[in-house]
């Protein structure tokens, strides 16, 4: 099975434990004299194995985000920091950015301390870097086999 495969997967198997959730919700508590529409007995017995499959296709798209090499210098473990790390600057200065350029004319007039222009180039640079980044990882996704852990 190829990385990317297992993400899809592991993104799938989330979705199913929370559909579950929610039909455990709905089944768990009926009126006096009702009946459930699915037993919750079953439900649970569903929930631990999607459960235990989760936790399998976690620690394997973990062992193999820890020791595949994203370059020479970096693991894609480090790559999806620097992506995470990125989101991070990339929110804060397009929320800065939004914040400088807007104008309401009912408040009082007020100058910036900041270059808007300056900031929107670097935030340019950032969702460049994080693209090349995510280009970079998808490709690795598609083209690398999971990994079996040897632990």
């Amino acid at each position: 099975m190829k990385l990317a495969e297992a993400l899809i997967l592991r993104a799938d198997l989330r979705k199913r434990t929370e559909l579950l959730r929610e039909r455990l919700r709905r089944n768990a508590k009926v009126q006096e004299g009702e009946f459930p529409i699915e037993p919750p007995e079953d439900l649970l017995l569903e929930l631990d194995q999607v459960a235990t499959d989760l936790e399998l296709v976690i620690r394997r798209v973990n062992w193999t985000n820890a020791n595949l090499m994203f370059d020479p210098n970096h693991r894609i473990s480090d790559a999806l920091a620097m992506r995470d790390t990125l989101d991070l600057r990339i929110r804060t200065l397009r929320s800065l950015v939004d914040e400088l350029s807007r104008r309401e004319p009912w408040l009082p007039r007020y100058v910036t301390s900041l270059d808007p222009a300056a900031l929107q180039k670097e935030l340019d640079d950032l969702r460049l870097k994080r693209r090349e980044i995510d280009t970079r990882l998808q490709a690795i996704n598609w083209q690398e086999d999971l990994l079996e852990p040897n632990y």
